[in-house]
């Protein structure tokens, strides 16, 4: 078989794989969509703003805050708003900007600061800003800690041998990068792909 310089046969396999689960996730949630929920969103119903714990319970507490970050996202600033968006605030609001500028827009916004130099959520003791989040929000979910591990490994260019599939999610998110530099459309082509991460790690349990 032939393979693209450059890019190693089990890496080539992971990413051939999520881009496949990805797509079979999607139709079994536009099945799901159509008949379980009648054409309407999974998200319709849910309490905007809420916290969730990592079993999809609302812990009361109320958010809808903004999140500000750098702009030019690849791995963990599109990682944590899927985080943020599925666990930690559902009404989150996303805002890219230059690096120097984001502590002076979180100020601005009354926003949380994140994956930035002297952010509210950063890099701490070897983690990555996904893993950081997790523990600050308490989530606990085993399924969660595993793609925690992925993330990792993509972000952090030195651990990225820590799990098999950090090769490929890093592979996905450096072709996106390059296709797409409007990091908010990162988030709507990434986000199924965590998802199908997701789903997987929940398999693997």
């Amino acid at each position: 078989m032939l393979f693209v310089d450059g890019w190693r046969p089990d890496v080539f396999a992971i990413v051939l794989a999520v881009l496949g689960f990805v797509a079979l996730r999607r139709l079994h949630w536009q099945i799901h969509t159509v008949v379980v929920l009648g054409a309407s969103s999974a998200w319709d119903g849910c309490s905007g703003g809420a916290h969730w714990d990592s079993n999809g319970n609302s812990t009361g507490r109320r958010y809808d805050m903004k999140w500000v970050t750098r702009e030019h996202a690849k791995v963990d600033r599109v990682a944590c708003p899927w985080l943020i968006r599925k666990f930690i605030d559902r009404e989150a609001e996303f805002l890219y900007v230059p690096t120097d500028q984001v502590l002076e827009v979180a100020r601005r916004e009354v926003a949380h600061s994140f994956d930035a130099e002297g952010a509210e959520y950063g890099h701490r003791e070897g983690k990555c800003t996904f893993e950081t989040l997790m523990e600050e929000y308490r989530l606990e979910d085993p399924a969660l800690k595993r793609l925690a591990l992925i993330v990792h490994g993509a972000d952090i260019p030195q651990d990225i041998n820590i799990v098999p599939e950090a090769a490929g999610l890093r592979a996905v998110a450096d072709g996106v990068a390059k296709l797409c530099p409007d990091d908010h459309r990162k988030q709507e082509i990434l986000f199924p792909v965590y998802d199908a991460l997701y789903a997987y790690c929940q398999e693997q349990q």
